[in-house]
């Protein structure tokens, strides 16, 4: 019995094999295109072109100008770099006939020995198919196979001998370099701050850091442990309760008021701004290099936590700053309450 084809099954078939004909035509010229930057990627790197404008290496220079990820940069170097192992590969590519993820499969893995019949086998594997085969198959090197050096080679291994050198040299030059500090205000508002130095001046400043975060630590422990027994003289005087009750958080672990808030190296770093501008002993110095913020007086001021108005109100930086209708004035009544609750010395 002989199958008809339908009409539709007819037009579905014919679309389908005039897609098949442009995805081929469209990967062979993809596939000449890389193989034309394969050979530029070889005068960039055989006459020293990438180190010319800044460029990190012949990778990072076709990351920028190419557009390409690390890593099909790092196809094309390495493709470029063993053309003349892999002549058959590469010609290949050059006509359109490997991709250039293809021949970048025989370029990490096969040697020269075995680059022909590599080539012929990926003309009818898949990336995936090749690179199982080539990770699973042991490739025996002849021994004369490392004796016959051409000058190309040999000028390549020079070359990265140099780079290398350059590379530990750069890097020496960086580690002694001079500290450097950027900051900045995303479009959020937030503020951003990054600091590189000498392993000297950074262990001045991790020393620091630390000293600011264990005075923190000790600062909350005793003001919770003295929160904690007039709180827990009130309790036992009434119902006997006790309140340093340990607690079970959402991670499993017992916390009590006195492990609650421990503060962190970013704590530590506020801790160190406050006490160099508490420091300044001019007025006018102080006043220069004090923190303002704004509040409005039309309810917004609200969403201060507790903490913040009495830091904010008790005359050091940051200083709340109140305004109506774009005019300074006075604070809420609401918030010299807590003020005077706290004692924190603001007069509303």
């Amino acid at each position: 019995m002989t199958a008809v084809a339908t009409p539709a099954a007819r037009e579905r078939d014919a679309v389908q094999r005039d897609l098949w004909r442009r995805t081929a035509e469209v990967a062979g010229r993809l596939n000449r295109a890389h193989g034309e930057l394969v050979e530029i990627a070889t005068q960039v790197i055989e006459g020293g072109h990438w180190g010319d404008s800044g460029f990190r290496s012949a990778e990072h220079y076709l990351v920028v100008r190419a557009g390409l990820s690390p890593a099909h940069a790092r196809d094309v170097v390495a493709v470029a770099q063993r053309r003349v192992e892999l002549p058959d590969a590469r010609v290949a590519l050059r006509r359109g006939r490997l991709s250039l993820d293809q021949v970048a499969v025989v370029a990490h893995h096969v040697p020269q020995s075995h680059q022909r019949s590599m080539t012929d086998l990926a003309r009818h594997a898949t990336v995936p198919q090749l690179r199982r085969a080539v990770s699973r198959h042991a490739f025996e090197v002849r021994a004369n196979d490392g004796d016959e050096r051409t000058q190309h080679e040999q000028a390549q291994d020079a070359a990265l001998d140099a780079l290398a050198r350059s590379e530990q040299s750069r890097a020496e030059q960086r580690a002694c370099a001079r500290p450097q500090l950027s900051m900045h205000y995303d479009r959020d508002g937030r503020f951003h701050l990054r600091y590189s130095a000498p392993a000297t001046i950074g262990a001045l400043v991790e020393q620091a850091v630390k000293e600011a975060k264990d005075a923190l630590f000790v600062s909350r422990a005793k003001r919770v442990a003295s929160t904690g027994t007039q709180a827990g003289a009130l309790t036992d005087a009434t119902n006997g309760a006790s309140t340093d009750r340990p607690s079970i958080d959402a991670s499993g672990a017992r916390t009590t008021e006195a492990t609650a808030g421990r503060p962190s190296y970013a704590d530590a770093i506020e801790e160190i701004a406050n006490r160099s501008l508490a420091s300044v002993g001019s007025a006018s110095r102080s006043a220069h290099y004090r923190v303002y913020v704004h509040l409005s007086t039309d309810g917004a001021w609200s969403a201060v936590d507790t903490p913040s108005r009495c830091r904010w109100c008790s005359g050091s930086s940051p200083t709340a700053c109140f305004s109506r209708c774009g005019r300074p004035t006075a604070g809420p009544s609401a918030w010299a309450a807590t003020c005077e609750s706290c004692r924190c010395g603001h007069v509303g």
